[in-house]
């Protein structure tokens, strides 16, 4: 049983209310006119979700392969391929 389902119905939509008043959107624009090799654009930073895109060109957009201790990572592939490569 959810906590959810514990609360009276009234305290339970209150909690539902409060929750969704919290909600942050965000869209994204795929940048234009870097002259860089890759270039990074913030998402989101709600305090315990960051979300940030990286846009990399074809040439010269590599990086080293590492890991961040103390937060997970994802990669999503909008267009093109990846490929990974390490130790």
């Amino acid at each position: 049983m959810s906590v959810a389902e514990n609360l009276p119905k009234q305290l339970s939509e209150e909690v539902h209310q409060e929750a969704e008043s919290r909600i942050v959107k965000f869209s994204y624009k795929k940048p234009e006119g870097y002259d860089r090799a890759k270039v990074s654009v913030r998402l989101c930073d709600s305090g315990l979700l960051r979300g940030h895109i990286q846009v990399i060109k074809a040439e010269g957009g590599e990086n080293n392969l590492h890991y961040h201790s103390k937060v997970d990572g994802m990669f999503t592939v909008i267009s093109g391929r990846i490929k990974f490569y390490g130790p």
